[in-house]
């Protein structure tokens, strides 16, 4: 049998996922779905970057030529990304 001791109220539990006097998560699974709720609500109330800003006015310019520009210069860094994991894969894989 798992007991598990809360840190908010020092009351053991039996294999519970959350404390049963004060609510609080106790399993490795409960921990990590509320770490996981926490970054996602921290993500969502972040402000867009003048980088992000940038990229999605440039991807969504009324403009064909400014789209096109910025498809052409995000395949080139894409395409320069595969090469760079390819180059890792083949570094790690040359240990064995």
């Amino acid at each position: 049998m798992i007991e598990r001791k809360c840190l908010q109220c020092q009351t053991w539990n039996e294999a519970e996922d959350y404390c049963k006097n004060c609510g609080e998560a106790l399993s490795p699974k409960a921990l990590d779905k509320k770490r996981e709720e926490r970054l996602a609500a921290e993500e969502a109330a972040r402000e867009p970057t003048k980088l992000e800003i940038y990229q999605e006015r440039a991807k969504n310019s009324k403009y064909l030529l400014v789209r096109i520009a910025y498809h052409i210069v995000y395949s080139i860094f894409l395409f320069i990304g595969a090469i760079g994991a390819f180059l890792a894969w083949l570094t790690a894989m040359a240990n064995g």
